[in-house]
């Protein structure tokens, strides 16, 4: 059941994803994240919609795509004992967020460019359709059993027999439950205190500030100048990783270069470009047909 929950869910935020990139580019013009950033003000549903998107695929609740990925975790611990493979779907999981977030930064976020000035949010006709989306991640992560119910009938047309659902508790082999209405109105209540907190503090000796209203080594930065980490995004964890990949990779193209070099040299061995020894492999070669001619030509 969790890998059918997680397909569809996965249907949903990709499709949503692709909707906020065709909204960027038809009011854009261009997706390419080296010249435009800072939209968050111009389009915010379609940057909530990439949010709320985002937050899916990296199965972070109180969404569609954490649920099934519990469900997921717990099938693998329950059923198989396979935590290796626990391992690797928690980290590509952390991956994945990273790769996303790389677009909602470099598309959204950021400062503003006077080239995106003009930009306004997309037209109606294509908000409805993303929000509905981002909606239905939302209602399946509060209520899974809007697509547990469909999933079960279908399991039970294959052949399943034992399908246990509920509509907001995920129950494990155990017998423990986990109740999708608490754990989200923890977090509602976690959000709406943080939120709280930091507009309340906010009204307070602050001023709004743009986005190139600073300065740089006791310089001003020049209108035309992007100070947005949006190229090289990810050099920190090269560095971080290098000493690492460095030394591996050094040794695995040397290791492949000598072998080139060793299974030249057995070729060109072969092929000297002596006629006398191309002539004795054709007589090899004439013998072996004549050896097991039986063998090879039986049909």
């Amino acid at each position: 059941m969790s890998a059918l929950f997680l397909a569809i869910v996965h249907a949903v935020f990709k499709g949503a994803l692709f909707m906020v990139v065709g909204a960027v580019e038809k009011q854009v013009g261009t997706t390419d994240m080296t010249k435009i950033s800072g939209l968050i003000r111009k389009m915010p549903f379609t940057f909530f919609v990439a949010l709320v998107s985002i937050i899916a695929l990296a199965g972070v609740p109180p969404l569609g795509g954490f649920v099934g990925k519990w469900m997921l975790y717990e099938a693998l611990i329950t059923e198989s004992n396979n935590y290796f493979l626990v391992i690797v779907i928690f980290f590509s999981s952390t991956a994945a967020f990273l790769y996303s977030y790389r677009f909602l930064f470099g598309l959204f976020l950021g400062q503003e460019e006077k080239e995106t000035e003009h930009v306004k949010e997309a037209p109606i006709t294509m908000i409805i359709p993303m929000m509905i989306l981002a909606i239905l991640l939302m209602v399946t992560g509060a209520f899974p059993g809007v697509l547990f119910e469909p999933i079960s009938h279908g399991m039970h047309y294959l052949g399943f027999s034992d399908v246990n659902w509920s509509m907001s508790v995920l129950v494990n082999v155990w017998g423990e439950e986990s109740n999708m209405t608490y754990i989200n109105l923890s977090i509602g209540i976690v959000f709406v205190a943080i939120f709280a907190f930091l507009t309340l503090k906010g009204y307070k000796g602050t001023k709004n500030v743009g986005t190139k209203d600073i300065s740089t080594g006791g310089e001003i930065p020049t209108e035309n100048e992007n100070l947005t980490f949006q190229m090289d995004f990810f050099k920190p964890f090269e560095r971080a990783a290098a000493p690492l990949y460095k030394r591996s990779m050094d040794k695995i193209w040397n290791d492949l270069g000598n072998a080139i070099d060793n299974l030249s040299d057995f070729i060109r061995k072969i092929y000297s470009g002596n006629g006398q020894t191309y002539a004795l492999f054709v007589v090899i070669f004439l013998v072996i047909l004549l050896l097991f001619k039986d063998t090879l030509f039986a049909n």
